[in-house]
């Protein structure tokens, strides 16, 4: 009965997904497999698919056949079924995700609770912390997976000004040595990397807010005042890419007599390190 259904929801019609008409009763079996419990859950919400909404259950076609490729990749004595505590809020996800980039974190945790050698790192909070992600951040962390140590270098540039108030100095409390503290430094720019070069991003101009996400997330740490040892060509780079002479030119002047610039980095979290194991294609 479930691989009948499943077969129903595997027929395509459409040049577009034409491809996926051969593997679509081999693929019903090994989604039954794996899905066999979850998708008992959803029977009800995917009969009214199938005859209410096309357009979702062209999504659904859609994505479990790419759930069925990964399956395939994965040795047949190492698959085991989904927990619907993990299946059911993927597949419900999956029904009206249509951006590619939010679903793959989405089907690669599928595919890692499919997985006897993974199944341990499929946590239910990933589901959670997906949702908090826009398709940008989704594609830093992809490179991420890729850094050397999944670490990002950053610059923090920062102005001195030896007058300046310090009702009007831009500083962080958190980050603050009270032991040693000078107020004189007022911050340029932040969190300055060359992600926005390496990756293709929707918004630019959002970057900042994808950094305060992914920490507020717990993925990436902020290891403000902190080097990455032998990284130079990688600071370098920075640097060219923010066009560092240029700024340090804009602010000597009398009000500013100094411009510094600190290296730090972006590392992953032990909850960010599982996070990319288990969602994080590539």
């Amino acid at each position: 009965m479930m691989e009948e259904l499943i077969g129903k929801l595997l027929e395509v019609d459409g040049c577009a997904l034409e491809v996926y008409k051969d593997i679509a009763q081999p693929s019903a079996r090994i989604i039954g497999q794996s899905l066999g419990t979850t998708l008992e859950f959803l029977f009800t919400p995917f009969t009214w698919l199938q005859l209410v909404n096309e357009k979702t259950k062209a999504n659904i076609q859609h994505r479990l056949c790419q759930y069925a490729e990964r399956l395939e990749q994965i040795p047949e004595d190492k698959r085991c079924e989904v927990h619907p505590e993990l299946g059911v809020p993927i597949m419900q996800r999956l029904s009206y995700t249509t951006n590619d980039d939010v679903a793959e974190l989405f089907l690669e945790l599928l595919a890692s609770a499919s997985n006897l050698d993974k199944v341990g790192l499929a946590h239910p909070s990933f589901i959670s912390i997906i949702d908090r992600l826009s398709p940008d951040e989704a594609r830093i962390l992809v490179y991420l997976k890729n850094c050397n140590d999944n670490r990002i270098p950053y610059l923090h540039i920062k102005a001195r000004r030896e007058d300046k108030p310090l009702s009007e100095v831009n500083f962080d409390f958190d980050k603050l040595d009270f032991s040693n503290i000078d107020m004189s430094f007022v911050t340029i720019v932040k969190w300055v990397t060359v992600v926005p070069l390496k990756v293709s991003l929707d918004f630019k101009d959002n970057i900042h807010l994808y950094w305060a996400n992914l920490i507020s997330c717990g993925l990436i740490k902020d290891e403000y005042g902190f080097s990455i040892n032998h990284a130079d060509e990688q600071y370098a780079e920075i640097e060219e890419s923010v066009k560092l002479d240029g700024i340090k030119q804009m602010y000597a002047s009398n009000e500013y007599n100094q411009v510094e610039v600190e290296r730090s980095y972006f590392s992953t979290t032990g909850l960010g390190k599982q996070f990319i194991q288990a969602c994080v294609r590539g």
